[in-house]
């Protein structure tokens, strides 16, 4: 039980203004990587099919891994 506490006692130190910095800071990490993995699946419908066959995918897993919504892995 007291190691509860003192979590909480940590958490609550934290200043409001860190808080909010920890929170922009995650919020925008999400978002590079949402745009990162559009834009590799954007690359993966522009690659020849050859190239899909070294990666170890066929034009369709390129198609599929396109379509999914940049929010999903």
């Amino acid at each position: 039980m007291m190691k509860a506490t003192s979590t909480l006692q940590h958490v609550s130190n934290i200043s409001f203004t860190e808080q909010v910095k920890a929170m922009v800071l995650a919020m925008w990490e999400t978002v590079t990587i949402w745009r990162n993995r559009a834009h590799q699946r954007r690359q993966l419908l522009e690659m020849e099919t050859r190239i899909l066959k070294d990666l170890g995918l066929t034009r369709m897993d390129a198609i599929q891994e396109a379509e999914k919504p940049f929010w999903r892995m």
